[in-house]
């Protein structure tokens, strides 16, 4: 029944489909000519080539008629197949500072880019950004990316926005009714997707000195926010400034002087049930290491530094429990010293296989002829040092996230 349907479709190619549907496009000014083409086609054929085509391309396909652009729109299936197809092109935005003059004074612009691919990189603009804010990527997940807009020496969170920059479609998300305090240090934000709930949303933590007050949770699907319930954790004081959503767990590194780990110990707050879990020993490490949690090939991962070392520790599967603490495997997946004791490496995040770093010279990153450089380490490749196109003159880069295009929309 489908090749009767599919009539001289079945001996054509999938790329003779994909040029009949671009013509059509081109034809703006025949449109009946065009509803002919598409017309002739089933839906499922239709849905099937649209999710493994650009969304550069679909958007222009909304023009077609009617049917395609609710098709594009509005179609759950095509949204999901297209996501699905995707996702297997891993993309990456970073974001930070270049600085484009010296006199009379330094002026500084922020920037936020799309890396393709080793080589290719794109700037990205936020259509409501307005000069006086300062922008802070809060997550990234399935092609939304949730933005922090920040005032005031970047003390003071103004709006936080949900953007998809594929569709050009953003919205400003309401703030939390009980919300006590809108200064950046008073806050710790995450945003991730909840598996179980076909859910995305957003984790507001309210600290007071460092130490968690309450947590608001944002919905996407209900478009209001709740206050997570359950475990009192007053007396733990948050040892980060941004926390990690891995697998649909935030996982926050924080302080515990009752803990054999040097003082420290993991929180992890799940977004389906929107409570907190056990807690998680991390590995052992040097008092004097800095470290901080991310994000690596769907696994939690543990950045300790102690300069000029770098040393990766991966979780793995939990070997013990006692008590209100879980104990995990670590396994320590890489250590590495740069050989260039005239610049200083900071970690920015992780894209594909490897852990990006941006490269500043000791005497201050905004005097660097070599700042925005990005090296990409990839511990599982034979050849483990990447450097990436050089971006800016003189910038630095502070956050990096993984991107997909997507057709997910803003609102539920």
């Amino acid at each position: 029944m489908e090749a009767q349907d599919q009539g001289g479709a079945t001996h054509s190619s999938l790329e003779d489909v994909i040029t009949r549907i671009r013509d059509c496009v081109r034809i703006s000014t025949v449109e009946a000519q065009a509803a002919t083409h598409h017309q002739s086609l089933p839906e499922d054929i239709i849905v099937r080539i649209m999710s493994k085509l650009p969304v550069k391309s679909l958007l222009r396909f909304k023009s077609v008629s009617k049917r395609w652009r609710t098709l594009i729109t509005t179609d759950s299936h095509l949204v999901t197949t297209h996501l699905r197809h995707s996702s297997a092109s891993r993309l990456c935005i970073v974001s930070g500072n270049e600085r484009v003059s010296t006199f009379p004074c330094r002026k500084y612009v922020e920037r936020m880019l799309l890396l393709r691919d080793e080589s290719t990189a794109e700037d990205l603009e936020i259509v409501l950004y307005h000069h006086w804010f300062r922008f802070e990527i809060v997550g990234s997940c399935n092609g939304l990316v949730c933005v922090a807009l920040l005032a005031i020496a970047r003390t003071w969170i103004v709006d936080t926005v949900l953007w998809n920059p594929a569709t050009k479609e953003w919205r400003y998300l309401p703030e939390p009714i009980s919300s006590e305090s809108q200064r950046r240090d008073s806050n710790l934000l995450s945003f991730g997707y909840d598996h179980d709930n076909s859910d995305y949303k957003l984790v507001r933590v309210e600290l007071k000195a460092r130490k968690m007050v309450r947590v608001h949770v944002f919905s996407r699907s209900s478009n209001s926010w709740r206050q997570a319930t359950g475990t009192d954790l007053s007396d733990k004081e948050v040892a980060q400034e941004v926390g990690v959503i891995v697998n649909g767990v935030l996982y926050l590194m924080a302080h515990d002087e009752n803990s054999s780990r040097n003082g420290r110990t993991i929180l992890s707050f799940n977004l389906c049930d929107e409570k907190f879990e056990d807690e998680m020993r991390p590995p052992l490490f040097k008092k004097r290491s800095e470290f901080c949690l991310s994000k690596w090939k769907d696994s939690l991962t543990l950045q300790e530094v102690e300069f000029p070392s770098f040393i990766f520790w991966v979780k793995g599967d939990m070997s013990s429990s006692a008590g209100a603490q879980r104990s995990y495997s670590w396994t320590r997946l890489l250590k590495f010293e740069f050989a260039t004791p005239a610049a200083d490496h900071y970690f920015v995040g992780a894209w594909k296989n490897g852990f990006l770093f941006t490269k500043y010279l000791n005497g201050g990153a905004y005097d660097s002829l070599d700042s925005g450089e990005l090296i990409s380490i990839e511990p599982l490749s034979h050849k483990p040092i990447t450097t990436l196109k050089k971006i800016g003159s003189e910038a630095m880069f502070s956050g990096a996230f993984d991107y997909v295009e997507s057709l997910v929309s803003v609102y539920s």
